[in-house]
Order: C-alpha cells, then sequence, then structure tokens
C-alpha cells in the first residue's frame, strides 16, 4: 500500500470556473480519502498531516473543516466568477495552529541513519512536512573523497533545457553539467539505501556562473530502459515509473549566500525556505514539490553536488480520469 502525499490542481481548461471547480472537488476528494486510509492502518499522525496538508490548499474545503470541526465556510454559488471563488477562499480564516506538530527539518545523521532504516524516508518525510535536511550524512573522509573524484573528472556534460529531450513536455529552464560516469559510485550506492524500496536514479552535477534551475515540481514519469544498471526483478525493464523523492547531496565547502545556487522551496508562497547549500548535507523532499536552483553569481566557484529521485510504479493519480496532472506550480501560474 501506498499513499502519494502531494498537493495537487487539476483543470481541463486553465482560467475556466467549471475546470477549477472540478479541479478542487477531486483534489479536496483526495485528500479525504488518505485521511481515511492512514486512519484504517493506526497512522493517526499521518492522517492528522494529510488532512491539514489539505486544508492548507484548500481552506474553504466543508469537507475538510468538517473533519477537524472548524465551522462551515463562506458559500460558493453557481454563477460565481473565478476571482469571486479565489477571493472568498483567501477570506476564509484558517485554523490557528496545525492539528500535528511537525518535527524540526534538520536532522543529523548520527540519528537519521537508525530511524530511517529501522521506518522509511518517506514517513520521515511526512511528519517534517514533506522537507528534511540531514547534516554530517555520512563519515568526513568519505564526502572528500567524493568531492576529489568530482573535481579531478573530466567526463562532464552540458546538461540544458536545450540539451535534453522532454518528448511532448515544454523543458525547465536549467543549466548545469552532469557527470554520470563511475567515479561516484560509491556515494550513489550511500544514498541508495535512504529508500531501498524505491528504485533509485542518481548523478552529480557542477554549478559555474549562470547556472540555474528555474521553478518547477520535480513530477514525471518515465520507463525503465534495459541499459540502467538499476533494473530489477522488482523493477525490470519497460516499467513506467513516477518519481516520489527527490534528494540532493552538496559536496561544496564553505558556500556563502551570495553566491547564489542556493535551493528555494517555493511549496508554501508565503514563507519560502532559502536553504544554502553545506558540505556533506542531504536534502530530501517529497514529489511534486515546487522548488528552484538560484541562479549562480559571477565570480563564484564551481558548486558540485550528486543529486535524483526514487521512484515507483504507483501513478500520482489516474490520468485517464483526471486529466492533466498538477502541483502548487499550477497554483502560482494561475494566481
Amino acid at each position: 500500500f501506498h499513499v502519494q502525499f502531494v498537493v495537487v490542481f487539476l483543470t481541463v481548461v486553465l482560467g475556466r470556473q467549471g475546470a477549477w471547480l472540478q479541479a478542487m472537488a477531486q483534489a479536496v476528494a483526495y485528500y479525504v480519502q488518505a485521511h481515511g486510509e492512514f486512519l484504517e492502518m493506526g497512522m493517526d499522525g499521518c492522517a492528522a498531516q494529510v488532512l491539514q496538508e489539505g486544508l492548507d490548499a484548500y481552506p474553504a474545503s466543508a469537507e475538510l473543516r468538517k473533519l477537524t470541526g472548524l465551522p462551515e465556510p463562506v458559500e460558493t454559488l453557481e454563477g460565481d466568477s473565478l476571482a469571486q471563488i479565489e477571493g472568498r477562499c483567501a477570506q476564509v480564516t484558517r485554523s490557528p495552529s496545525r492539528l500535528v506538530e511537525l518535527l524540526p527539518m534538520e536532522v543529523s545523521g548520527e540519528q537519521f541513519w537508525p530511524e530511517v532504516r529501522s521506518r522509511s524516508l518517506h514517513a520521515m518525510l511526512l511528519e517534517r512536512g514533506g522537507l528534511m535536511r540531514i547534516t554530517s550524512a555520512f563519515p568526513n573522509e568519505v564526502a572528500e573523497a567524493a568531492l576529489q573524484t568530482l573535481q579531478s573528472e573530466a567526463g562532464w556534460k552540458l546538461s540544458t533545457s536545450e540539451s535534453v529531450d522532454y518528448g511532448t513536455n515544454e523543458g525547465i529552464q536549467h543549466t548545469y553539467y552532469s557527470y554520470l560516469g563511475s567515479g561516484v559510485d560509491d556515494i550513489k550506492k550511500r544514498l541508495y539505501t535512504l529508500a531501498p524500496e524505491l528504485f533509485p536514479g542518481f548523478q552529480a552535477a557542477r554549478y559555474e556562473k549562470s547556472s540555474l534551475i528555474a521553478p518547477h515540481d520535480d513530477s514525471q514519469l518515465f520507463q525503465i530502459q534495459i541499459s540502467d544498471e538499476n533494473r530489477s526483478q522488482r523493477f525490470p525493464a519497460g516499467t513506467v515509473m513516477y518519481r516520489k523523492i527527490a534528494c540532493i547531496y552538496y559536496l561544496t565547502k564553505d558556500w556563502r549566500e551570495e553566491y547564489g545556487g542556493c535551493f528555494m522551496d517555493l511549496h508554501d508562497q508565503d514563507c519560502p525556505r532559502h536553504l544554502v547549500p553545506t558540505f556533506n548535507t542531504i536534502v530530501c523532499f517529497l514529489v511534486p514539490r515546487v522548488h528552484e536552483v538560484q541562479e549562480l553569481a559571477e565570480g563564484c566557484p564551481p558548486r558540485h553536488s550528486i543529486f535524483g529521485w526514487f521512484s515507483d510504479e504507483v501513478p500520482y493519480l489516474p490520468l485517464s480520469k483526471h486529466g492533466a496532472e498538477f502541483s502548487t506550480m499550477v497554483a502560482r501560474q494561475t494566481k
């Protein structure tokens, strides 16, 4: 059993009132169902968390508010325009406190590894609102060796939105150098142990001046290739996969905020989070989640990292039923 814990806006034609209302109803139904499934499994904390995420996304939902004992929302009239509906939703008073207290986002490697091996990365992320940072992730000598390897490697290839085949999808604006060689296989194998039940796919990255990744949410489906060394009996070639957890392992020392290249968490539009890369630190988050990598400034040193995703074969939501799927990115574009 797996419940994909996401904030989604689903719409057929953006800007049309009927599609907007239908999308909201479908997303609310998802939160109600996920809440009930967590309760049936005895996972009360996760049930409370998914309910709170639903309220954060749809504070005017009568169904979600009823589950928490909040008063009924303002009435939505059938003839209202999209602007009127959004305006009233924004006026609804949200719960003054979260239904469940989130655990701190930051955790040390010493604390993290025993816990993730006895539970799961997905569960730990849910308890922290979908984003966490692991400091001193590996022994320092391991991180030093990985950095030296990346600094000496010559097999870097420029990756841009023009050089990557996105099929029929519009590419995300990005510029950085990618390394897919075997020089950092040791670190990648260590990273795979973060979520051994999922399918891994990682690579190294080097950012230089003007490198960046524009806002995006990491959601993507792909098919496992016969050439993929991570294919297995559990995940054979040809299987369609969906990204579920993203991880970034930072390997640059003494990085400064003025260099740019920082991770910007844009999931909460009212309170974006700014994470400066720190040596031997891992940042993980649930997918989809809107974020960006800030453009690197002129004169900054190279910024090295290893990043990738853990995926499984469970769709985000049935595409045939709901149409195109979006996360908070669509909410940002329609405001």
